[in-house]
């Protein structure tokens, strides 16, 4: 199934290989976002059990929010565990990464913007 048609809200979905198994990775639409369409942008994760991601450091302020499944989070070098229903923000710069030590899938949604404040809200 095609997920990149114009019907879908995904814009493209690729395959990370970061070892056996792999981590499939789509980026959401969020041009229907009035005033924060290209400012906010949107992803998710699904990492296999026993799969990691890269270690990621970038300019952009990001949240994650695990949605389905367990795993453990490296965040500038310390190890955090993530439970379904928690949500993690990294400022621009702090490398991160999370290994699926589950026996089943881990589900995160990834939420980015700029570094700089994109409203007034996001910076309190």
């Amino acid at each position: 199934m095609d997920m990149t048609t114009s019907q879908s809200p995904v814009l493209a979905l690729e395959e990370i290989v970061t070892g056996i198994p792999r981590t499939s990775y789509g980026e959401f639409d969020t041009s229907r976002l009035g005033a924060l369409r290209g400012s906010l942008r949107a992803a998710h994760m699904i990492i296999a059990p026993g799969g990691t991601t890269p270690l990621d450091a970038h300019e952009v302020r990001e949240c994650w929010y695990v949605a389905r499944g367990s795993g453990v989070l490296e965040l500038d070098g310390w190890p955090q565990r993530l439970e379904p229903g928690q949500l993690v923000y990294f400022d621009s710069g702090q490398t991160h990464r999370i290994h699926n030590d589950g026996t089943a899938e881990l589900v995160v949604l990834s939420l980015w913007w700029p570094g700089a404040a994109v409203s007034p809200l996001l910076d309190e």
